[in-house]
Order: structure tokens, then C-alpha cells, then sequence
């Protein structure tokens, strides 16, 4: 009897040293790979797109560690977050996994934020959604897929942002509007609901893989263009199940465009999030980018900044992180439109001094592990 006991209690004590020793080795390669984000903790996380030199599909420049340090020297605090963007071609020419701009942005102790367009930089009506929903990316977005699980850190995915704008190929206006007797459903609009199914295609297609180490993120607007029924940005969505994160793009355009006027921070966000608080009360909420040009007088600027970051400290206590779009647009055409503005932090020294201060408080935190 003794003799049995021992001899179970040796088997165990060589059981749990088999768990120690494969602790060890998990640690740090698969464990910390896997990290999950603490997203019901208080407080908002830092967050930038640093330069368009991220989101050049032609690799020939890249953000440097330097311009890096740069924007988080502006902001006067550590980018827990950074932003890039990728086509899925360029020229007909497939756009990898950026590995050598993540790797800086792991190397600053930051999570890669990333943007994945479906189309070709290139050519504006290449309707690619079509192609990825006939498999015709099936090889390609696997690639993407095993990259990333080969970076063995986590990283915010947000695949087709915007998209119930009229502006990307990836738009239900280019995919069938709101028709109904060209796929899928014959109750539900065409353009919509291809968009839907090519994202939960590639969520497919990564959950094959075994791929985990990605949270996926969700981007409507708030006011579709065009603004018809079957354009409403709840048409898009895909399912909870594939969604983690839903972002919010606004931006205040001032009176740079015939169409804007100049907006507050509250008017932009505030009916727009209670009411996706009600529609998807079990996710978590971040801005995946916005900003706000300058206004006529020095002081406009720097007071919506001011009432922005009080406003997400004090009634958006979802919103859990947050892009800054820090570049100079004025002379730049975006998706054919000439945007006129200078999104950056430090356009005037009133409004550098503004998201400075506002930075102070420890709400808005650095560090995300």
C-alpha cells in the first residue's frame, strides 16, 4: 500500500515538473505570443498614424524608428498604439505583411494597428471584394495570415474601413448597391451583404490557420454616403462573432469642403456612440482615426482638442483607444478629393500645446502590456 502511494506521488511530483519545464518553454515564445488586451480596464490608450510613409504600398521609403519618436515627442507620451495601411495590390502586384515597419513598431514596445484595403493602389476600379469572395485571393490572404501568426504578438486587424463611404471600391455602391437578386440573400441589399461575406471569408480563412493573435476590427461611419436605406453602416456587419473591436472614424472638416462646417467633438460622436453602445453593448470601441483642421480663428483648434480628450475621459468611458491621423493633408487628394487640411497635432502651437496638456492626465495610458 505504502509502495503504491509513493509510487503515485512520484509520478505526480514528475507530472507537474513536466508542466514547470513546458511553462518554461512556452514563455516567452508562445504565451506572451498571445497576449490578450485588457480591455475593460479604465482608461484610453495612446494611438497615431505617424506618416503617409506607412501607407506606401510601393515600399520605397518607410517610417524610421526616428519619425517614430518624433510623434510620440509631440504628443508627450509613448504610442501604445501605431497605425499603418496596406492594399491588398499595388499594380497588380501583391502587397505583403508589412514585416519591416512591425517590427519597428514592436522594437518601440507598441501594438500594430493595421489597415487592409481590398484593392489595387493603383487601379481604382478593380474590384477586388469580388475576387477575394470567388477565391481568387485565397493564396495571397493566407500568406497575410501566416505573417502575421509569425510575428507571435498581437495586432489590431481592421479590414475595408468606411465602408458604407461611396469612396473605395470595397462600398456596397460598387457592389451591387441595394439590389437583391445578385447574391446571396433576396432580402438583403447586394452591396451590403458582399462586403459582409468577403470579411467573414477571410476571418475563415485566418480561423483555418489557427491564426489568434489578432483582434478584428469593425469601421462604419456615421453618415453613409449615399445616404439611401440599404447603405446604413448596421447593413454591414458581419456577425459578432467576428467582430473584437468596433472603431469610429470622424473627423471635424471645418470649412475646408463645400459640404463641412465646423464641428465640435460631442456633435461628431456623441449620438453616434450611444446609439452603437445600444446595437452592440458587448463590444469594446476605439477611434480608428480622426483629427480636426484648423478653424478660422487661432483658438478653434485647440479648443476642440481640449473638449475631445475631456470628453473621452469624462462620458466615452467605452472608447478604450484612440488614432490620431497626423499628417499634413493640404495639398494632398485622397480618393479623389482634395482634402485641404492639416490633420496634425502640432498645425499650430496653440493645438500641439493642447493635446500636450490633455496628455497629462493619467487617464490616457502608454503602455498596453
Amino acid at each position: 500500500m505504502e509502495m503504491g502511494i509513493k509510487m503515485m506521488m512520484d509520478k505526480a511530483s514528475q507530472f507537474f515538473v513536466i508542466l514547470g519545464i513546458l511553462g518554461i518553454l512556452l514563455m516567452p515564445s508562445e504565451v506572451h505570443a498571445n497576449r490578450r488586451i485588457s480591455w475593460a480596464e479604465n482608461g484610453c490608450w495612446t494611438g497615431a498614424f505617424v506618416s503617409w510613409k506607412a501607407a506606401d504600398d510601393g515600399l520605397e521609403y518607410q517610417v524610421t524608428t526616428s519619425d517614430i519618436k518624433a510623434t510620440e515627442a509631440k504628443l508627450g507620451k509613448h504610442l501604445a498604439f501605431i497605425s499603418d495601411y496596406r492594399a491588398f495590390l499595388n499594380n497588380s502586384q501583391a502587397v505583403n505583411f508589412p514585416v519591416e515597419f512591425f517590427n519597428r513598431v514592436k522594437a518601440n514596445d507598441s501594438v500594430l494597428f493595421l489597415t487592409w484595403e481590398p484593392r489595387d493602389w493603383q487601379d481604382p476600379n478593380r474590384n477586388v471584394l469580388t475576387e477575394i469572395l470567388a477565391g481568387k485571393m485565397d493564396d495571397y490572404i493566407d500568406r497575410f495570415a501566416k505573417a502575421i501568426q509569425a510575428t507571435r504578438s498581437t495586432i489590431l486587424l481592421r479590414f475595408g474601413q468606411e465602408m458604407n463611404l461611396q469612396n473605395f471600391p470595397w462600398n456596397g455602391l460598387h457592389n451591387g448597391a441595394g439590389e437583391t437578386t445578385g447574391f446571396g440573400d433576396p432580402k438583403l441589399a447586394d452591396g451590403p451583404e458582399r462586403y459582409a461575406a468577403a470579411y467573414r471569408y477571410i476571418y475563415a480563412r485566418f480561423e483555418r490557420l489557427g491564426v489568434r493573435n489578432l483582434y478584428w476590427v469593425w469601421t462604419p461611419v456615421r453618415h453613409s454616403v449615399p445616404n439611401e436605406t440599404w447603405n446604413a453602416f448596421q447593413n454591414y456587419y458581419p456577425g459578432t462573432r467576428f467582430v473584437d473591436l468596433i472603431a469610429l472614424d470622424e473627423y471635424n472638416w471645418g470649412n475646408t469642403q463645400s459640404w463641412s462646417h465646423w464641428t465640435p467633438f460631442w456633435e461628431l460622436y456623441n449620438d453616434w456612440y450611444l446609439a452603437l453602445l445600444r446595437m452592440y453593448p458587448d463590444k469594446y470601441f476605439m477611434i480608428g482615426e480622426f483629427s480636426s483642421a484648423e478653424g478660422e480663428t487661432s483658438e478653434h483648434k485647440p479648443e476642440w482638442i481640449r473638449q475631445a480628450f475631456n470628453l473621452l475621459r469624462a462620458r466615452f468611458k467605452e472608447i478604450k483607444a484612440f488614432i490620431w491621423f497626423d499628417v499634413d493633408n493640404r495639398e494632398n487628394t485622397v480618393n479623389g478629393m482634395a482634402e485641404k487640411s492639416d490633420w496634425r497635432m502640432d498645425s499650430s502651437e496653440e493645438s500641439l500645446k493642447a493635446i500636450q496638456e490633455s496628455m497629462k492626465n493619467p487617464y490616457y495610458k502608454e503602455k498596453v502590456f
